[in-house]
């Protein structure tokens, strides 16, 4: 039995490449604080406070433990442990999340940039503050990571389609990034696009003295 977890670009999970559904919001919200926990333990304490902030405590409590029946209703058993008054993601769920640790840690760019989809729990945005900022905090770590990851990606690549593909979805990430900028440039004026170089780095200039009061750096000028 092989469990599966995406938490990037969305919340989706698998049983044995099945898809599986499960229609609660907050379910598939837990599961996704669990598995950026990266297999420690959450307080049942933390979390329902966090998934059910308006809530008093003992009602949250409640709406806990009925999302843990839910997702062993609609997914079945082995997503989620439990240890005492703590609980993780179980250890027979794989999740794009450690695939993704993975491929930083053995310093392969390119696989990390393939598997980074999207915003960590894209589309599961939290309506109160303290969930919102956990999540927003996650997705921020997560994309410095990619963007990271791009970057050396794209030093890797040959000048050509994969080059501007990484570029652009730098760019995606991070829109004052110099280095993807450089590179487009460098491929339009390869390909005797010489204007349109000169554009992007008109536009560079102006969108960097707009946002952030700052001049392009001397190796893009």
């Amino acid at each position: 039995m092989k469990l599966w977890l995406d938490c990037l670009g969305g919340c989706a999970l698998s049983r044995d490449g099945a898809p599986v559904a499960i229609p609660a919001r907050k379910a598939r919200m837990l599961l996704g604080l669990l598995a950026a926990a990266r297999r420690r333990t959450m307080p049942r304490v933390r979390l329902a406070a966090l998934l059910w902030e308006a809530s008093d405590s003992d009602q949250a409590r409640v709406s806990l433990r009925q999302a843990l029946a839910q997702i062993r209703r609609s997914a079945g058993e082995g997503w989620v442990e439990a240890d005492g008054d703590d609980l993780r993601l179980g250890d027979a769920v794989g999740t794009d999340l450690d695939a993704f640790q993975a491929a930083l840690a053995r310093n392969d760019p390119v696989e990390a940039a393939r598997l980074y989809r999207g915003p960590f729990l894209e589309g599961l945005d939290a309506s109160t503050p303290d969930l919102g900022q956990a999540i927003a905090a996650e997705r921020a770590r997560l994309a410095g990571l990619a963007s990271d990851a791009l970057a050396r990606a794209l030093d890797r690549a040959d000048d050509g389609a994969d080059a501007s593909a990484l570029a652009h979805r730098l760019l995606s990430l991070d829109p004052l990034n110099e280095v993807a900028h450089r590179r487009l440039m460098q491929i339009d004026a390869a390909h005797g696009m010489r204007g349109a170089a000169r554009a992007r780095f008109e536009s560079l200039e102006a969108a960097l003295r707009r946002d952030m009061n700052s001049a392009p750096e001397p190796e893009t000028r």
